[in-house]
């Protein structure tokens, strides 16, 4: 607390979120954040000055962390635009000393918000459409995306975690893709497995096919050997066309249509290891075997329902 109250008392511009310091670069008033700091010419650039911006630069998310630590209300949201903000005005004033002329302050302090805010979030877009939509203007969009994408590279090659999550690690609270993969590892494929289905032999032709097609409303039909092993899969939407080029030709087999799937599923794998199979395959549904032969499929529809459903009842729980 005393350190605190030192620090503001010496350097007043450090207190709060700094959105009111913000708002006074950009109409290009350095007063309020270095009142109480004589030192400091305001009406002109110098070297002395970019030192002090480069110094509540930094004492910035110092103190804000020390505030928060100590009980204090608030988050990083403000301090990172504060910051943001006064690292675009402090490359604006630094250019300006080695001779470069007719640049914009705005356009500094609007680009170093949106790095700096991308960085901490790891979140490009969110950067690049917030302050486009604090200055109401698209004007900024190219060079307000390669600065976001810098730094978001930069922040990620420094580290894997955004600060937000690095926070709810230091707390002891798992991150987004964690509270994910432990829910779904909670629940087995089994639970899900869809066993109603109309199986095809490899020798069944188009006529025999059309027939259970059309007694059924399921989409996709499994293709099983004698020993009820897993042939391939016939789609009923790839049927369907056929029906009326060809007459029902009985030399169309099933072994002739269908798909062999090269990712299988087993009961007692976890919704976890299903979403990943999913992820790495273009099938909405995959099949699920067990001790070699073939017992039903497992719909990507229903395991996103089931991890929602995990989801909201996680949430009434907190």
């Amino acid at each position: 607390g005393l350190v605190l109250y030192a620090a503001f008392l010496l350097v007043p511009g450090l207190k709060g979120e700094g959105y009111n310091h913000i708002a006074g670069l950009e109409q290009g008033s350095l007063t309020g954040v270095l009142a109480g700091l004589p030192i400091v010419s305001l009406e002109q650039q110098s070297w002395s000055l970019a030192a002090l911006l480069a110094l509540l630069m930094l004492l910035k998310p110092a103190v804000s962390a020390l505030f928060l630590e100590s009980g204090g209300d608030g988050g990083v949201f403000g301090p990172s635009l504060f910051c943001g903000a006064f690292l675009g005005y402090l490359l604006y004033v630094i250019l300006t000393l080695f001779g470069l002329q007719n640049l914009s302050p705005q356009v500094f302090i609007c680009l170093g918000m949106a790095g700096v805010l991308a960085g901490v979030m790891h979140a490009p877009l969110s950067g690049i459409f917030l302050i486009a939509e604090l200055t109401g203007s698209f004007s900024l969009l190219v060079p307000l995306m390669l600065v976001t994408a810098l730094s978001t590279f930069i922040c990620r090659s420094l580290s894997g975690r955004s600060l937000y999550k690095s926070i709810l690690t230091s707390r002891g609270e798992q991150a987004d893709e964690q509270v994910e993969l432990r829910l779904l590892s909670q629940t087995r494929v089994a639970a899900l497995l869809d066993k109603h289905f109309i199986a095809f032999q490899p020798d069944y032709t188009l006529r025999m096919m059309q027939q259970a097609v059309s007694r059924s409303a399921l989409s996709v039909f499994p293709v099983l050997a004698a020993d009820g092993s897993l042939a391939g899969i016939i789609l009923a939407d790839e049927l369907r066309p056929l029906y009326q080029k060809t007459l029902f030709d009985d030399n169309i087999l099933a072994c002739d249509l269908m798909h062999v799937p090269n990712l299988f599923l087993q009961p007692e794998n976890t919704l976890a290891e299903a979403a990943h199979a999913f992820d790495s395959s273009t099938w909405r549904v995959l099949p699920v075997l067990q001790d070699g032969a073939f017992v039903g499929f497992l719909d990507k529809g229903a395991v996103l329902d089931c991890y929602r459903e995990m989801l909201h009842h996680r949430t009434e729980m907190f």
